[in-house]
């Protein structure tokens, strides 16, 4: 198999929707703590590639695919759990914009818990730092989270129940689906290329964290939030709601906001990032922002 280069990075970019709503939009709600820590409580560094390595051991294979599956369980319990505003505003199950949307998520979740590394402590650092954070960005978080939960509930409104949105073509919904897919894939390899992938804006110092400036960070310094906001975008389209644009864009201004304060958090606080700024201009999207 082909190894592939994991970066100490000093990005920490996606946001505890991955246990509040924005995983079900995206990727996996990753809360178990028990396979990326010795004993001791260590973090282990290990060399990752695309399947097994040879030299991880049967045991060490076997808690690793335990905490995976926890993983991937906790992401589609997370997916189901908030999809259900969707439902809640539509007020009927038998809805196949909903159901294509829960089916859309769950590949994504998939997706995401597939690619992390074998052997990663990343699992185990997002879940003991999720509460972690400054106080701008816990607000920023809370703001986010609420701004999802109306979007869902104005989708589910919208094509579920009073149809506002009349009648949307079907090249809109595929368009939707593909969409959303490439934004789940952007996150979940922005999320392996970077094991300082964190749910919280801080510099992880008792991880050795460095500057990544390597696959998709040689392009843009957020891939992650790039993920995001593609994700968030195509929701809208996949939904067949167009009213869900007006919650989804003041959700997509949040990402925006975030992206903006936590570069300068990075500028200021982690060696060698202000060198990395002025080599990689763009944050989220190239010649444009």
């Amino acid at each position: 198999m082909n190894k592939v280069r994991v970066c100490r990075s000093r990005d920490v970019t996606d946001i505890p929707l991955h246990r509040q709503l924005y995983e079900s939009l995206l990727l996996a709600t990753e809360r178990d703590e028990s396979g990326g820590l010795r004993a001791d409580g260590s973090a282990r560094r290990t060399r990752v590639t695309l399947g097994l390595h040879p030299r991880v051991s049967r045991s060490r294979w076997g808690v690793d695919s335990m905490t995976r599956l926890r993983a991937t369980v906790a992401s589609y319990v997370g997916v189901l759990l908030y999809a259900s505003f969707i439902f809640l505003g539509a007020w009927r199950l038998m809805y196949w914009q909903a159901l294509l949307y829960v089916a859309t998520a769950l590949v994504g979740a998939t997706l995401s818990s597939l690619l992390v590394p074998s052997g990663s402590d990343i699992t185990a650092e997002r879940a003991s730092k999720a509460a972690a954070g400054q106080d701008w960005d816990k607000r920023i978080l809370g703001a986010y989270f609420l701004v999802s939960v109306v979007t869902f509930v104005i989708a589910g409104l919208d094509s579920g129940r009073f149809g506002w949105s009349g009648a949307v073509p079907l090249g809109v919904t595929v368009a939707g689906v593909v969409l959303m897919l490439l934004g789940q894939l952007i996150f979940a390899v922005a999320k392996r290329q970077n094991q300082f992938f964190s749910s919280t804006v801080r510099i992880q110092h008792e991880r050795g964290h460095r500057v990544c400036d390597t696959g998709l960070y040689q392009y843009v310094r957020h891939p992650g939030y790039l993920g995001m906001l593609i994700a968030l975008l195509a929701f809208p389209l996949l939904i067949n709601s167009y009213w869900a644009f007006i919650p989804a864009a003041c959700g997509a201004a949040l990402l925006l906001i975030r992206t903006a304060i936590e570069d300068r958090v990075l500028t200021a606080e982690l060696p060698g990032y202000r060198e990395y700024a002025a080599r990689t201009r763009w944050r989220l999207i190239p010649a444009v922002f």
